[in-house]
């Protein structure tokens, strides 16, 4: 897998090549480039090149110095600086073309000292034209090493110096058969310009920490969304990312799917109101915080409601906010409310409890009426704190008490007239071999449906059944029932 940094390697190395019956080796290579296209790709490459040094600030850990610092480096002169004997040194003069070398009495002083390496050295660039390579051209133009086909307007020049370090590193046969403009290379520094908008807005991505990527993100959001982060504010983003129109609803959709996970984007948002009756709603949390409120003062006002009233008004209540629901800000736990609302309308709508006889109204509760013990539980559970809490309880209050209270004097007035057969003391059916018996204190029915659910989801084949408990229902009595000595000898109750 060749790539266009191994290329430009091998081809800075080919420099080193002579006539050796014609010529002396070159005690240097010289490496101008004008526009300090190739400089971002410097790192890579003298990671390659023990040999290669570069003009400017004396820094010793790049291999970087003044004019005779790099005199002396080519003689291998400076301690710490080491490469293969067979190989010249290559100088890397970034801001300066060969021109500026070879007129000597015009080289600026600061370059004087390596004129010398225009006569005794070789230069890299484009064979048999005598001109330095620029980025576009190694990577494209007649003659190329690595023949690419980059367009060549000035948008592609200016995004392929900021690509330049990540295209080196791609394939070059990956690379060839496309056409790479401007969007292209952007699209190699940024290959989630969606996730990166996200990030600008929420803080992280920005032109001091990551100014290639940022420039080739600004890049491609002015050209696909219409928005440039580089002349706009994140506000202004905010804006548009609760509109959602055109491109702006892939934004809102991966803002979905991390569940609101960017705080500061969410903060921007609470800043931002509808303009029109048309705009979707669930977009702004305002909207939704007004809706919480709302659905709060309506809940407590149940307290002083018939249950027939309570109950029209929590399906009421559900039609009106139950959207809230399914709200990004519902997952981040800015809509309870809401959402112990879906349990309290399953309340408020219990199954009758007139059954004719003890058996009907046993299946009934089996049935049907375990729901409403557990939707009851699931609302509470939900909102267990504060005002949501005293709002959920005076729900429940209104419209499942009397539920369980009509269900209670329903039992106790069958139990009165014999209707009920009350568990007695029998010895425990034998259990199968491959079986076991596990007894669990105040397994409620709903729990009981519940495990049976999960039972059921990992393949066990279930079967809820019931019996009536022992009387009166208390631990001495009921535990007693259930004991595998139930049944032995003579149990007065």
């Amino acid at each position: 897998m060749t790539t266009p940094l191994d290329a430009l390697a091998e081809a800075l190395r080919e420099c080193r090549k002579y006539a050796s019956g014609a010529e002396a080796p070159p005690e240097a290579i010289l490496w101008c480039d004008p526009g300090r296209e190739f400089a971002p790709i410097l790192p890579a490459l003298r990671a390659r090149l023990p040999n290669l040094l570069s003009f400017g600030v004396y820094e010793p850990s790049t291999r970087t110095g003044p004019a005779l610092w790099l005199r002396a480096a080519a003689a291998r002169q400076v301690a710490g600086l080491a490469w293969a004997e067979d190989e010249p040194a290559l100088l890397y003069l970034p801001g300066h073309g060969r021109d500026t070398l070879r007129g000597a009495e015009d080289c600026p002083a600061e370059l004087a000292p390596l004129v010398w390496f225009a006569v005794a050295g070789s230069f890299f660039g484009q064979p048999k034209q005598t001109r330095d390579w620029t980025l576009r051209g190694f990577l494209a133009a007649q003659g190329s090493p690595v023949g690419l086909d980059i367009a060549d307007d000035k948008a592609t020049r200016e995004a392929l110096c900021r690509a330049a370090s990540r295209l080196s590193a791609e394939p070059i046969e990956a690379l060839k058969g496309r056409r790479l403009d401007a969007i292209a290379l952007d699209g190699l520094l940024v290959p989630d310009p969606v996730a990166d908008m996200l990030r600008w807005m929420d803080g992280t991505l920005t032109p001091e920490a990551d100014p290639e990527r940022f420039n080739a993100f600004a890049s491609l959001a002015t050209k696909q969304m219409g928005f440039d982060p580089r002349k706009r504010s994140p506000q202004d983003a905010a804006a548009r990312l609760a509109k959602r129109e055109k491109g702006w609803a892939k934004v809102w959709d991966r803002f979905e799917e991390a569940n609101g996970a960017y705080e500061e984007v969410v903060k921007l948002l609470r800043l931002e109101e509808p303009q029109s009756l048309f705009e979707g709603q669930d977009a702004y949390p305002s909207i939704i915080a007004r809706g919480e409120q709302e659905l709060r003062q309506a809940l407590l006002a149940l307290v002083n409601t018939t249950p027939e009233k309570a109950a029209a008004t929590l399906m009421d209540l559900e039609e009106r906010h139950g959207w809230r629901r399914d709200t990004v800000w519902a997952k981040r736990g800015e809509a309870r409310l809401a959402q112990a609302l879906e349990h309290l309308a399953v309340v408020a709508q219990p199954p009758a409890v007139g059954a004719p006889n003890a058996h009907d109204l046993a299946e009934t509760y089996l049935t049907e009426g375990w729901k409403t013990d557990w939707a009851a539980m699931r609302a509470l559970d939900i909102a267990r704190t504060g005002e949501d809490r005293e709002a959920v309880t005076a729900a429940v209050r209104a419209v499942y008490l009397p539920w369980v209270d009509a269900g209670a004097a329903r039992l106790q007035a069958l139990a009165a007239e014999g209707g009920v057969a009350f568990a007695q003391p029998t010895k425990p059916s034998a259990a199968s071999s491959r079986s076991a018996l596990l007894f669990v204190d105040g397994l409620r029915m709903d729990l009981a449906q519940q495990l049976a659910a999960l039972l059921h989801a990992r393949g066990a084949a279930v079967k809820i059944s019931w019996t009536w408990s022992g009387f009166p229902t208390v631990t001495a009595t009921c535990k007693a029932l259930v004991s595998p000595a139930a049944g032995f000898g003579k149990v007065v109750i």
